[in-house]
């Protein structure tokens, strides 16, 4: 049994606040040294795909670290992740100018970061107990949306002033801050998972054996729980691949409509001479995080619908706003497009939100601790395959159609997914 679970819980959350921000700057960052080094005004994909790189190393290795998770002290785990990422950050922060030191170190945030997830979900069930995870999971997500709010104000309106070397430098400190909260967690559930795994002393070949033997079960187990299998095909690929779909649409928008719109945000009290086309799309992204951060309150207005119907209601009005979207900047002007804009942007953060807060708490609850790593692995392997491929197709497709079309592309991506659950709903219990 997990012991104070408010003060681990608090440290955990409070840490992860610290360093969602910093991540959130240096997406920022990122974008603003890819639009320097490798891109020019009128591409988006070559930013899309720093945004993919830091992705891969989820698909390379996202399930090793889920088993590492299961057998090793999550904690520690974390500790370690963080140590690597604040490194790699100081690392940039010499050499970003260099573009292929930008993309070692966005694929090594990456690799770092595909530690850290598996870790960081399937450590929660150990601090809370079960009837609790709901809860705790709802205010962890708002918690980590509040946290991705700030960063992105932070780098969409002080990257510009403070640079991007002492942006890297924050970011780093966000990290070491996070690693030094989770030295003070303490919990006694996990030592009673892990001494049931590890034999005291087994040879090399075993041990490998072994491993071989721990990865499959986690495969097993996975097929063989349906509710699991659903949450991951469905609800995690869709949402994901849809986020992605409407991530590189917002970019190639930004870019494109930059210029253009540079009076209403001199009207607005920016200072468009200093300002960049990596903090303008930070500054677009803010309004998906405003619309995000409502979404607690709203899952709770709508606590009665079963949670696989909820999610055919949210996918549709995700195709209505896109579909809606779409039509205005066929028939309007820029500048007004411009504004009306931020408001559906704002309401698809509201989407974006409702499908994300569930997802964790849904695997935690369908899934036995001891698969915990695993299963979570499982997860991040496909939201990031799902990104991964979203984010270069829909870079790809937006630089030849624009965004106007991608708008068109992310909204029949939502009308499959409301389809994927319409039809699995009967066969799942959530």
């Amino acid at each position: 049994m997990a012991y104070n679970t408010k003060r681990n819980f608090s440290l955990l959350m409070i840490g992860q606040f610290i360093s969602i921000l910093g991540d959130r700057i240096s997406t920022s960052v990122f974008l603003t040294i890819a639009a320097m080094i490798v891109m020019d005004v009128n591409s988006s994909s070559q930013s899309s795909f720093i945004i993919a790189f830091q992705i891969f190393p989820f698909l390379i290795f996202g399930y090793l670290f889920g088993l590492m998770a299961d057998l090793v002290e999550k904690r520690k785990i974390l500790i370690f992740a963080d140590i690597g990422r604040a490194s790699v950050l100081l690392l940039l922060y010499f050499f970003h100018n260099s573009l292929w030191i930008l993309y070692l170190c966005v694929f090594l945030i990456g690799f770092f970061t595909s530690m850290f997830e598996p870790a960081k979900k399937s450590i929660i069930p150990f601090l809370v107990k079960k009837e609790n995870l709901v809860f705790f999971n709802k205010l962890f997500a708002f918690m980590e949306i509040l946290a991705m709010f700030i960063g992105l104000g932070v780098g969409a309106f002080l990257l510009s002033a403070i640079g991007v070397k002492n942006a890297l430098l924050l970011d780093s400190l966000t990290y070491i801050v996070s690693l030094i909260l989770l030295l003070f967690i303490k919990y006694n559930d996990e030592n009673k998972v892990l001494s049931k795994k590890l034999p005291n002393v087994e040879s090399f070949k075993n041990g490998i054996k072994r491993h071989k033997t721990e990865l499959k079960e986690g495969l097993m187990y996975l097929n063989s729980n349906v509710n699991v299998k659903f949450i991951i095909s469905n609800l995690i690929f869709f949402h994901f691949f849809v986020v992605s779909l409407f991530a590189s649409t917002i970019i190639d928008y930004s870019i494109r409509v930059f210029e253009n719109v540079k009076p209403i945000l001199f009207d607005l009290g920016f200072n468009t001479d200093t300002m960049l086309v990596g903090s303008h799309s930070t500054f677009i992204f803010l309004f998906v995080a405003i619309g995000a951060m409502f979404t607690p309150a709203i899952k709770s207005l709508l606590h009665k619908f079963k949670e696989s119907v909820l999610s055919v209601w949210v996918f549709l009005f995700g195709a209505f706003l896109m579909f809606l979207a779409a039509i205005l900047s066929f028939v309007l002007p820029i500048e007004k497009f411009y504004v009306l804009f931020f408001f559906i942007v704002v309401l698809t953060g509201v989407v974006a939100g409702l499908q994300y807060i569930r997802y964790s708490y849904l695997i935690q609850l369908n899934t036995e601790k001891e698969f915990m790593g695993r299963v979570t692995a499982v997860a991040e392997i496909v939201w990031s395959l799902a990104l991964f491929i979203g984010i270069l197709f829909g870079s790809l497709f937006n630089d030849y159609f624009s965004y106007k079309y991608g708008l068109i592309l992310t909204g029949m991506f939502c009308v499959f997914g409301a389809v994927s659950f319409y039809f699995s709903k009967e066969k799942i219990t959530w």
